[in-house]
């Protein structure tokens, strides 16, 4: 038990006792007064007295004099924040933005098409009422075309450039009986004779021939040369490349490279042709440009950590810096971040309460002149974004795509025959006119059995004749012994040429065939030829 509260149970029990002293002592002994016994121990300390009651109100103030009243008070405090503003107007429209970068590069080409990189075609007329001289080349000197420049006028001769399969054809006015030859290298391909019987009559022939480079080609007359060409009588010569060979010729390739480089930002692409072409490597952009770099991309705003995050921080890293230290001896590590700071302590003890204020100045309070204006409050909210500019500029186009491959003109379906009739037995009605001589066949790409052609390619195909006669003819062009059109000519005692064409869509096995009616006079004599022409134009394969 602690000892002061031994020493008040001592004390309580000694006062109780006091008085019983004397009582015991009268008893025992009556006679005489005892001696007076020691004071006390003094008593604890008693407990807080209450707090004291409020001061008195100070006296009244003295009055201020009528000067004394527009003193000026002290400055007021700052008044509160004020409220936000109004959102802001919608800015004005921007800029129109930057022209964007270039495209990108533009695709491949797509593959040659020979007839877009081989040409070759003329036409051309003759301008006078003079009749050629026999056996030599006639001159047509009016050019309406002349692609690649293969017909020479002056010499009135067509030289091949382009090795391949062509057609030629004339149509000429007359006014005298009139025999023509179609020349190849000075060697008599076909001839066509068509004699006067009217003031003016047209006369017209034509085949597909094969040519080598060089080799050239011509009209001549024989002995009856009644050729003219004035205006609303013309005569033209024509021809056209139909399939080049491709074994003969072929367009230089360009050799191609593509070369890329990247950067961080963008890739850039760089193409180069040439056989000497090479690719260089671009440099990556130096490290001094690297904020810069860093500063284009999107970055979140930093955050603020918090002080347990920072705590554990540091003692990662002094675990970190401690192990490196056990591990490393050789170098030290380096300084721990500081460690958190202690909490405040709790609050002290109340002060002692202030004496009584002085009595006031003056029973009448002045009061201070209104304080300065607070602090303006903070912006009120962006406003919305203004209206987007226009758009920019559009970027420069991509560089030009790298060529198309060349056209494989090996892989290109050719199918052209010209035929020509040299027996002169007479052909029967609604039979097959027999032509027993090719000018041009390719029996690997056409198929002809007794004069009748089997399509092997479908597609859309020409099919012409010019057939000579010394009296009424009549052909029908067949397909599949069907007649598609009929030509007639009537003449008696005297030769004549007429021709016919047209364009079939043919699938495979067609069969397309010239037969004769009743009318059916058809020759094949010197001079007097009769020839049967077809070609494929478009192949739907």
């Amino acid at each position: 038990m602690p000892a002061p509260r031994i020493a008040l149970l001592a004390l309580i029990a000694l006062m109780v006792l006091l008085p019983c002293l004397p009582q015991a002592h009268s008893q025992t002994c009556p006679e005489e007064a005892g001696t007076p016994g020691m004071p006390g121990i003094p008593g604890l300390p008693g407990r807080d007295g209450r707090d004291g009651e409020k001061g008195e109100k100070g006296e009244p103030g003295k009055a201020l004099a009528a000067d004394q009243l527009s003193v000026k008070g002290q400055k007021g405090e700052p008044g509160l924040v004020g409220v936000p503003g109004k959102m802001g107007r919608s800015g004005m429209s921007g800029n129109p933005g930057l022209p964007g970068p270039p495209g990108p590069v533009g695709e491949k080409g797509a593959s040659g098409y020979h007839k877009l990189t081989l040409k070759s075609a003329f036409s051309v007329a003759r301008g006078t009422i003079d009749h050629p001289t026999r056996l030599s080349p006639v001159r047509f000197n009016r050019i309406i075309s002349n692609e690649n420049g293969d017909y020479n006028p002056s010499t009135g001769k067509f030289r091949c450039k382009i090795p391949g399969s062509y057609y030629f054809v004339y149509h000429i006015s007359s006014t005298e009986h009139l025999c023509v030859n179609m020349i190849r290298d000075s060697v008599k391909v076909a001839s066509y004779c068509d004699h006067k019987i009217n003031e003016f009559q047209v006369s017209s022939g034509g085949l597909a021939l094969k040519l080598s480079a060089g080799q050239e080609v011509w009209l001549e007359t024989t002995d009856y040369n009644g050729m003219i060409g004035t205006v609303g009588k013309q005569s033209v010569f024509s021809g056209f490349l139909l399939f080049p060979d491709h074994q003969e010729h072929r367009l230089p390739q360009l050799e191609t490279r593509f070369c890329f480089f990247f950067r961080p930002t963008a890739a850039f692409l760089t193409f180069t042709k040439g056989v000497s072409s090479h690719c260089r490597t671009q440099p990556a952009p130096a490290l001094k440009d690297a904020k810069t770099i860093a500063g284009r991309a999107h970055t979140a705003p930093p955050t603020m950590m918090s002080l347990r995050v920072v705590a554990v921080a540091s003692f990662l890293l002094a675990v970190v810096t401690s192990s490196t230290n056990n591990s490393c001896p050789a170098e030290r590590g380096y300084p721990g971040i500081p460690g958190i700071p202690g909490g405040p302590g709790q609050n002290g003890n109340d002060g002692l309460k202030g004496e009584k204020g002085d009595p006031g100045d003056s029973a009448r309070q002045v009061k201070g002149e209104k304080g300065e204006q607070g602090e303006l409050g903070a912006p009120g909210r962006a406003g919305p974004p203004g209206d987007p500019g226009p758009p920019g500029l559009p970027g420069l186009p991509g560089r030009k795509g790298p060529v198309g491959e060349t056209g494989d003109i090996s892989s290109m379906k050719q199918s052209v025959f010209s035929l020509r009739k040299t027996s002169n037995a007479p052909s029967r009605r609604d039979q097959p006119i027999r032509f027993d001589f090719p000018i041009l066949l390719d029996k690997s790409a056409v198929r002809i059995e007794a004069s009748v052609f089997i399509c092997t390619t479908k597609g859309l195909y020409y099919f012409t004749y010019h057939a000579s006669s010394r009296g009424a003819l009549c052909i029908n062009i067949k397909k599949n012994g069907v007649k598609v059109v009929g030509f007639c000519d009537h003449v008696q005692g005297t030769f004549q040429l007429t021709s016919g064409s047209v364009v079939l869509d043919l699938d495979f096995n067609d069969k397309i065939s010239l037969e004769p009616t009743d009318k059916n006079s058809v020759l094949a004599a010197e001079g007097a030829d009769s020839t049967f022409t077809g070609f494929l134009l478009f192949s739907s394969t």
